[in-house]
């Protein structure tokens, strides 16, 4: 059994995208846990996820953005049958990167375009995970829990998790499944890079870089310093222009 958690902040854009897919689902079973935040209630998505996880049923925990549409109906059949070939896997999702080369079969924007630039025929080994979308075993979650402390905000909670697996010895992987994500925002805002400091004040002394599907971080302090402010300049210079 899976278990779907997902923060809606917008129950059109869930009720459009995920729900529908969910619907379609066959050959597994599964419950959705919905956590509402339309009124802002938590601060953060660990927050808003430790809200529920005491009520989690599955074996396995897919934690997923509102607008996400699985279009594989056998997607979450799919997922279960990929960890249970592969018993290490501690954290797998549709988007991932490693060495600053991004692995996905998922699709983005209006008109649909591949986040990667070939598609994925076997589960891909990756140092880092988009939020959009990604599976946690139950039994590897109670063990190693999010770390609310570093990802007290609403980004890199994923990129986190997948370097704590990195450090545990566990798989970190894509799979190659087919999915929607109706997303068009820019999400390096001031709170994405007051987590990626501190992501990479944690893991520098193991990691040269931080590997996101935005891009590959190094974690020496003056270099992403350096780089932080040089894409804050650039953001607010076109803002000005514009």
């Amino acid at each position: 059994m899976i278990s779907i958690v997902c923060i809606c902040n917008n129950r059109r854009m869930y009720n459009t995208y995920l729900l529908p897919s969910l619907n379609k689902q066959r050959n597994c079973s599964y419950e959705i846990l919905r956590i509402d935040n339309e009124n802002n209630r938590y601060a953060s998505a660990v927050e808003a996820f430790n809200s529920v996880l005491d009520q989690v049923k599955g074996d396995y925990i897919l934690f997923t953005h509102q607008d996400m549409e699985l279009t594989d109906e056998l997607f979450l059949n799919k997922v279960e049958t990929y960890f249970k070939e592969h018993p290490n896997m501690g954290i797998a999702g549709v988007a991932g990167a490693k060495e600053g080369k991004v692995y996905s079969n998922i699709y983005h924007s209006l008109p649909k375009i591949l986040v990667s630039s070939t598609r994925l025929e076997e589960v891909t080994p990756v140092h880092g995970l988009d939020e959009c979308l990604f599976v946690i075993p139950k039994k590897v979650l109670d063990a190693h829990p999010f770390d609310g402390r570093v990802c007290d905000h609403w980004h890199l909670y994923a990129v986190e998790y997948c370097y704590q697996m990195l450090e545990a010895k566990k798989e970190v992987a894509v799979l190659p499944l087919d999915a929607y994500h109706a997303s068009y925002g820019d999400f390096m805002n001031e709170g994405y890079y007051q987590t990626l400091l501190k992501v990479a004040k944690k893991y520098q002394s193991h990691y040269k870089r931080i590997d996101t599907t935005l891009r590959s971080w190094s974690t020496n302090p003056i270099l992403l310093n350096l780089n932080i402010t040089y894409l804050r300049y650039k953001k607010k210079r076109i803002m000005n222009q514009s």
